[in-house]
């Protein structure tokens, strides 16, 4: 009796086995294997940064792989990316599902892009910590004097934005930003406010020889410093109607990204 039990539970182990081994999904890049864009990548930081920059976008939802291909939380995925240890890399199943694939940096990759990961990373996990978490109390008054509280704005949407004149980056996106604010203009539910780093007078200036149609606050430095996770400029927050951050990111385009799929 105790030989058939024991044999019973071999047959069951080698059956469960065999169908974990065919489940496993294969993953490929659109680029071919995974193996051979990965030594592609590693050669050099720019070809790395192109790749990364043109494919990647953290701020996102997206399925997150660990380096055996097993699923993991997006929080887990930033953590391990914080490292600076690891790649990643856009790949898709046999059922043409997106996945981001994490891979150990080889030995042999370019040594500045373990650098390069690890400050993303870092930039990436900050901000996706700062979601579902309440917005800083605030009160501010723009340049035309229009005065903005939290509770205020209590029900609506908030684009806010940080910025500063030098800020190439800042001025480069307003016609997209713009754009966007266009978009809304039947919303009453939306706003857009801007923080400004510059002083009022350099801010008047400026908006007289180019259009950016968000709210602008002045003189906003310490309020960002002491209240938000700006690790850049800019840097763009979507609050929700009940005050949480929904969304932190670092252009336009992923900020248009995240409204679209937020449906807002």
């Amino acid at each position: 009796m105790r030989t058939q039990i024991i044999a019973s539970i071999l047959f069951i182990s080698i059956i469960m086995g065999c169908s974990s081994a065919s489940e496993k999904k294969t993953f490929t890049t659109q680029y071919g294997s995974m193996k051979a864009l990965q030594a592609h990548l590693e050669q050099d930081k720019m070809t790395w940064w192109t790749y990364h920059k043109g494919h990647i976008v953290l701020s996102k939802e997206f399925n997150a792989l660990d380096i055996d291909g097993t699923e993991i939380t997006k929080k887990a995925f930033l953590e391990k990316l914080n490292t600076g240890d690891f790649i990643t890399l856009e790949v898709e199943d046999e059922a043409k599902e997106s996945y981001y694939h994490l891979l150990p940096i080889s030995e042999d990759a370019d040594e500045s892009i373990s650098g390069m990961v690890e400050v993303d990373g870092y930039s990436a996990l900050e901000h996706f910590l700062q979601e579902g978490k309440d917005f800083a109390d605030f009160d501010f008054t723009d340049l035309e004097g229009n005065h903005f509280t939290r509770q205020d704005l209590a029900g609506k949407t908030i684009f806010l934005k940080t910025w500063f004149i030098a800020c190439a980056p800042c001025i480069e996106e307003m016609p997209h930003l713009n754009e966007m604010v266009t978009s809304y203009q039947n919303r009453e539910d939306v706003i857009f406010i801007s923080l400004a780093l510059d002083k009022p007078e350099a801010l008047k200036k400026f908006l007289s020889e180019t259009q950016f149609d968000y709210k602008v606050v002045a003189l906003q430095g310490d309020f960002i410093v002491e209240n938000l996770v700006n690790l850049a400029y800019p840097t763009h927050y979507i609050i929700g109607p009940d005050g949480k951050v929904k969304k932190v990111t670092q252009n336009f385009e992923e900020l248009d990204l995240a409204r679209i799929a937020m449906g807002i």
